[in-house]
């Protein structure tokens, strides 16, 4: 949206359903959506550009947040054959 939130600046469609979004410092726009798999993304505000996207499977995405650093963090419920990462801040919950 502009400066006055009276236009749109630029749109963007995407073949998932987004759940989530966060806005960092820089005004980067942060998202978690779903559809036939779970992605995160991040889009440049400027000019609706794909930053960065990455699928997450085994698990359902239902919320976003991103830290003072720009890091984003995703919450959801993972399934059965989710698998954390090695940078994980749990990879297993018993």
């Amino acid at each position: 949206m502009s400066p006055r939130g009276d236009a749109a600046v630029w749109t963007a469609c995407f073949p998932l359903q987004v759940v989530s979004v966060a806005v960092d410092h820089a005004g980067v726009i942060h998202a978690a959506a779903t559809g036939v798999s779970t992605s995160v993304l991040t889009i440049a505000s400027a000019d609706g550009k794909l930053v960065w996207s990455t699928p997450i499977i085994g698990a359902n995405a239902a919320a976003v947040a991103v830290d003072s650093s720009g890091a984003t963090f995703v919450t959801g419920r993972a399934g059965d054959n989710f698998s954390a990462g090695s940078g994980a801040y749990f990879s297993k919950l018993d």
